[in-house]
């Protein structure tokens, strides 16, 4: 037997062995005695690197991590050892390779920030330590605690050479794991270390066995015998089970096999998961996770711990209460708490670890800034999705119900998703834990009746557990919807106090201003926010932002004198700040962004908010450096997201390291850094269409909403600030209506026309809830003649219908008639809008006629690419008139009803007509019947190379290869003779290059290489920026080692300026498309190796890059710095180099 005394030694023979194997460098074991706990090895990294700026900067938050990492290390580091008597303890070797991997970074942020990732990387696994640290253990287990202090060395050794080989962070976060194998690797190694299940029951029996007080050893060895007895017949049923599961896969099998019009895809992983995306149709952008991400990037560490001892929580996590509910004013920090929550729970049931039972949390954070996040249709909908990532039983449920139809109603998807398979099923053996966050922004409608349905939790049998938090008057819904008093936690000032101390604590370390203020005004800073908090983390919030933008203590207490108690007196304050201390202009701008962001029904984008105050500006140049005031003299109000993530405190912090790749880009920022004499702000440059503005809380939505509110100012000389909101309505429709009535407004906005489609597809929505009685009687006037202009004029309605459908219903008639009822509007009305006033009035329908004439004249005299929309409008127009509205936008037409749509107007059966006629067929779905119109079309002009095009077009669809390649000869014939009679008409050689493109798919499809290259590259001839062209021409021209000619290709491409861009037409090919950089990189990687062009290559894709970032598109300058990485590494085996 090993006695603890030998096992220690070996411990630390092999992990000072593996330490110095890979680092070069020995674990001085005078050094080791001094750190026995987490406490020394964090005072001494403090004093080692305490004269870094850097380290000072994120200190408090990499040692929140420490500890929450090594803690458990620290405890469980002598059972390790079995108690033996040492100079130090196994866990000290951990915390020495720990303090010399700090001392690697050296003063880098960037290695800062890849120390705390890692950290809180092996937080999730020596978490799991703790079920170790209650009693002393086995051999056996000490054992295996032994490799993990091994492995642990392992990863801190390996990671302190990785970050002493340079700057390796600077391009991306977490490279420790995203890039090195040996990291990768071991990181793996103890993930299965720590989660070993025969060795996890083994420790909790012998816990479970020494609580009992059988302290003998020799019944200790019993009771370990007998648990590795206990795992081995567990591990054999388990076999026993795999083969029964074996055996059961293998009969499914044969039921497949006969009946093979039937694919069974439960167990291709692949298919099953694309078959439950399909039945669920879960959310494009997973909005839960990024709010749950977003809300722990901004959280401290231990606010909120206080739920976890209260009693209503734990009942609930103990499966005693089905349902509970969370209670807290607005601005309370209710989402912070239900994200501690969701943490516990995720530490409770780790996902992704199959058990029995099996329990699932799942949740969803719902945000009335975006119409699909207020929806409770779809949050069942993502809930089930989450559910089914963890739970494969749920996931053939899910896969049984085959078709979303089975779920498109509330009361279905609850019924099918939840109560069939968690409430119904005998013996379920799964449990959901579900928590749904602000259900105060969900949809009344939906909330109310899920509310009812929620009633079935009550049942005898519940494997669902429902949390609800929000606001303190949903209480009062659920006494009456479920019919039973809701369990109630509450968030009050006395249990969350502790939380905004701590808050503040925390807020003011980290504030450059706050934290260098004598420790008297600090003390009274703490003392005074938090008397005043009144249990608003908000109110706290912003008036600690408003002191960091004082420069001396006396404005300091100023302010602090002068702090509001309530959210709505606070957001008062801030309006009357700003009045008084922002110049006119900037007010006008401010304003004007805060009534758009109230009345928004989805959260607006930067470039948007940047094209409206564009149209506010008289002459149209908008408001200079708009990011900067909503980043920080706004950021009271306004939050911003990129799609990258990236807060206002990391671009600030982090700049610099943008442009990690390219060397001559820091050579050129550090000398304009060096010569500049001004204080250095940053430019954050986000990329404006994928940026969203949105208020930083509902509330300061609901102040501004709130009618009773209004404008405030510091004095009667001051320009008041805030949002009235009926009258922001009412402006906001009139600058719907003037895009699309008047050209030169719409032109203002200088954003491709992208407001001008935004109010077409929005005015009507908003026309609805906008009163004329909140609008002066010139407001009233303007609006009545622009909704005229935009029903009468041919050219309004050709801004605004376009291809966007449009409501013909009763509720658009009456909200546009109410606009002209008063004497004073119709006073300057013309003749031709009084007779159009006159003639609804006796038949409102006929409000929509001049519409439906347009519509129709589109349909059959422009050559429109989606002909749906406006054939739905003409025929639900023609179902009005019957006196039946058809609400159903996209409701499929049947071929006669098509045919009835066209007919109206009574124009001539010309040939155009049937073409026309006949794509509408063919778009809803009609082929045979579109065929039957096409030679309709043909037997009156056999020589239309339109109808030639579209025929072609149809018999593609239909995989007719051979008839479709034939017509589109004849089109390319045709075309060819009407270019050759009109050279100079480019919008021909645009439909032939269409025409040899679609020819070129066919031969793709017929796998006939030769003839695609040939089609496609006469089709790049008449279209030579067409990308997809020019990389089917790369592609075969590689595959046929013609590598020369892609090269003089692409070196072409960069000696040819881009159009309307500053950059070559070679970087905007990279740049084109996000998810093909890596394709067109290695294409032309292969042909400049094969050439000894590489230089150009990497010098082309650098440019690209740099290209990138300018027009801030992060993203794929990261995909683009990842080709040239891949380049370094697989053609020049410079690995140094691609790291």
């Amino acid at each position: 037997m090993v006695t603890p005394t030998d096992r220690s030694a070996a411990i630390y023979e092999k992990a000072m062995r593996k330490y110095h194997e890979i680092t070069g460098e020995t674990l001085a074991a005078e050094f080791l005695t001094k750190i026995r706990s987490v406490n020394d090895l964090t005072k001494e990294i403090d004093e080692r690197n305490s004269s870094f700026r850097e380290f000072r900067a994120k200190r408090g938050a990499m040692f929140d991590v420490l500890e929450a990492a090594l803690i458990p290390v620290q405890l469980f580091g002598n059972l390790a050892a079995g108690g033996a008597s040492t100079v130090f303890p196994p866990s000290s070797l951990v915390f020495g390779a720990v303090m010399h991997f700090v001392d690697a970074a050296k003063g880098v942020s960037a290695s800062y920030d890849a120390i705390q990732d890692l950290m809180q990387v092996l937080q999730d696994f020596t978490i799991r330590l703790k079920a170790y640290t209650q009693e002393a253990i086995s051999e056996a287990l000490s054992d295996k605690l032994s490799d993990i202090i091994v492995t642990l060395i392992e990863i801190f050794a390996l990671s302190s050479k990785t970050i002493r080989r340079g700057r390796l962070l600077k391009y991306t976060r977490n490279i420790l794991l995203g890039e090195d194998d040996a990291i990768k690797a071991a990181v793996a190694r103890l993930d299965k270390l720590t989660r070993v299940e025969a060795d996890l029951v083994g420790a909790e029996t012998l816990t479970e066995s020494k609580r009992t007080g059988r302290v003998v050893d020799g019944i200790s060895v019993t009771v370990n015998a007998t648990n590795a007895t206990v795992v081995e017949t567990g591990m054999t049923v388990d076999r026993m089970s795999s083969q029964v599961n074996e055996m059961q896969d293998k009969l499914e099998k044969l039921v497949v096999s006969a009946n093979e019009e039937k694919k069974d895809v439960r167990h291709d992983p692949e298919a099953l998961q694309g078959l439950i995306r399909h039945v669920l149709r879960p959310s494009n952008v997973d909005s839960a996770q990024e709010w749950f991400d977003k809300i722990n990037k901004t959280h401290v560490p231990g606010t909120g711990d206080w739920v976890h001892g209260e009693e209503v929580f734990q009942s609930w996590i103990n499966k005693e209460t089905p349902v509970i509910f969370v209670s807290g004013n607005p601005g309370s920090g209710k989402s912070f708490l239900a994200a501690n929550m969701i943490n516990f729970l995720l530490r409770e049931f780790p996902p992704n670890i199959q058990r029995n039972p099996q329990s699932s949390v799942c949740y969803f954070f719902f945000n009335g800034g975006d119409p699909q996040t207020r929806s409770f249709h779809q949050a069942l909908r993502d809930l089930a999705f989450q559910i089914s990532k963890n739970d494969l039983g749920y996931q053939r449920y899910l896969a049984d119900i085959e078709e979303y139809e089975r779920i498109s109603t509330l009361e279905s998807a609850w019924r099918l998703l939840f109560v069939e398979y968690f409430l119904k099923k005998p013996n379920c053996e799964s449990t959901a834990y579900i928590l749904v966050d602000a259900v105060d922004e969900a949809l009344d409608e939906e909330w109310m009746t899920f509310i009812d349905l929620a009633k079935e939790l009550y049942g005898s049998q519940s494997c669902l557990h429902l949390a609800i938090v929000g606001r303190p008057y949903i209480s009062d819904q659920l006494l009456e919807g479920l019919e039973v008093k809701v369990p109630t936690l509450h968030v009050t000032k006395q249990k969350n106090s502790g939380d905004i101390i701590q808050y503040i604590h925390v807020s003011i370390r980290k504030s450059l201003i706050l934290r260098r203020v004598s420790a008297t005004l600090r003390d009274e800073i703490i003392d005074k926010l938090s008397a005043g908090a009144e249990g608003m983390f908000l109110w706290v919030k912003l008036m600690l932002q408003e002191l960091a933008k004082k420069r001396n203590e006396t404005s300091m207490r100023k302010a602090m004198e002068q702090a509001p108690r309530g959210l709505k007196e606070m957001l008062r304050h801030v309006l009357v700040a700003l009045s008084e201390r922002s110049n006119p202009e900037e007010l006008e701008y401010l304003n004007e962004t805060l009534l758009w962001v109230t009345c928004a029904d989805r959260p607006w984008r930067l470039d948007e908010i940047e094209a409206m105050l564009r149209l506010k500006s008289p002459e149209g140049d908008g408001m200079i450096d708009l990011e900067g005031a909503l980043r920080r003299q706004w950021a009271s109000f306004f939050s911003l997201d990129r799609e990258d993530g990236l807060t206002t405190a990391e671009l600030e912090n982090g700049s610099a390291d943008l442009d990690a790749f390219d060397l001559r880009a820091d050579e050129d920022k550090q000398d304009e850094y060096e010569s500049s004499e001004e204080d250095y702000f940053t430019a954050f440059n986000s990329k404006g269409n994928t940026t969203t503005v949105t208020f930083c809380h509902a509330s300061i939505s609901d102040f501004f909403r709130d009618e009773s509110e209004g404008k405030v100012s510091s004095s009667e000389d001051h320009i008041g600030v805030g949002v009235e909101y009926g009258v922001a309505k009412v402006h906001i429709l009139k600058t719907y209506l003037r895009l699309i009535t008047d050209p030169d407004f719409a032109t203002k906005a200088n954003d491709s026309g992208h407001m001008l489609q935004h109010a077409a597809r929005h005015w009507a929505d908003h026309l609805r809830t906008t009163s004329p009685h909140k609008g002066s009687s010139e407001d009233r006037r303007e609006i009545a003649k622009m909704l005229l202009a935009a029903l009468l004029s041919e050219e309004s309605m050709s801004n605004w219908l376009g291809e966007n459908n449009w409501d013909l219903s009763m509720d658009i008639i009456k909200a546009v008639q109410q606009w002209w009822q008063e004497q004073d509007v119709r006073e300057v009305l013309s003749p031709e809008e009084k007779e159009l006033i006159s003639t609804t009035e006796e038949n409102p329908v006929n409000l929509f006629k001049p519409i439906a004439t347009f519509c129709v004249k589109r349909w059959l005299w422009e050559d429109l690419s989606n002909l749906f929309p406006i054939v739905s409008i003409v025929w639900r127009y023609q179902m009005l008139v019957k006196g039946e509205e058809v609400h159903d936008h996209d409701k499929y037409l049947t071929a006669e009803e098509v045919v009835e749509a066209a007919e109206f107007g009574g124009f001539e059966k010309t040939s155009q007509w049937y073409r026309q006629c006949a794509i509408a067929l063919r778009q809803s779905g009609y082929h045979k019947e579109a065929l039957e119109y096409f030679k309709k079309a043909m037997e009156l002009n056999q020589d239309d190379w339109r109808t030639l095009r579209e025929l072609a077009q149809t018999y593609q669809e239909e995989e007719d290869w051979q008839e479709s390649i034939n017509l589109w000869q004849q089109t390319r014939l045709s075309l060819l003779t009407a270019i050759a009679e009109s050279p100079e008409d480019e919008p021909l050689k645009g439909h032939i290059h269409e025409c040899l493109e679609h020819m070129g798919e066919i031969y793709e499809e017929q796998e006939d290489r030769e003839k695609r290259f040939e089609v496609v590259q006469e089709a790049y001839q008449y279209a030579p920026s067409c990308w997809n062209c020019l990389y089917v021409i790369m592609e075969y021209h590689n595959a046929n080692q013609a590598y020369e000619v892609t090269m003089d290709l692409l070196k072409k491409l960069a000696d040819t300026p881009a159009a309307d861009e500053d950059l070559s037409e070679l970087t905007q090919f990279f740049l084109v498309n996000v998810f093909g950089v890596d394709a067109k990189a290695r294409h032309a990687a292969d042909a400049a190796l094969a050439t000894n062009e590489l230089n150009f290559v990497l010098e082309s894709l650098q440019t690209a890059a740099r290209a990138a970032r300018a027009a801030s598109r992060t993203l794929i300058a990261a995909e683009v710095d990842m080709a040239i990485a891949r380049i370094y590494n697989d053609y020049l085996f410079d690995h140094m180099t691609a790291i």
